[in-house]
């Protein structure tokens, strides 16, 4: 018989804002990565503080940072 053990609620909501901010980051490459870019890194530098290194969601927390910087970087070289 299988243990099934459950993430902690504290995990599980880290990883809930890396996804979130991963998928902001995403759609922030194609529309208003202004505003979207920032929440991007917001939401992963949140999961990211709360998320142990090897945890599920670290990646995606992550990936929300370096998206959000993107982001930024692309509205404002586009911009000028």
């Amino acid at each position: 018989m299988a243990v099934q053990v459950q993430a902690e609620p504290k995990a599980r909501s880290a990883g809930s804002l890396a996804t979130a901010g991963a998928a902001c980051g995403l759609i922030g490459l194609f529309l208003f990565g202004v505003v979207l870019g920032p929440m991007a890194f917001v939401l992963g530098l949140l999961a990211a503080n709360r998320l142990e290194p090897g945890q599920p969601g670290r990646g995606n927390a992550i990936t929300a940072i370096v998206l959000g910087v993107v982001d930024v970087f692309a509205f404002f070289t586009m911009l000028g």
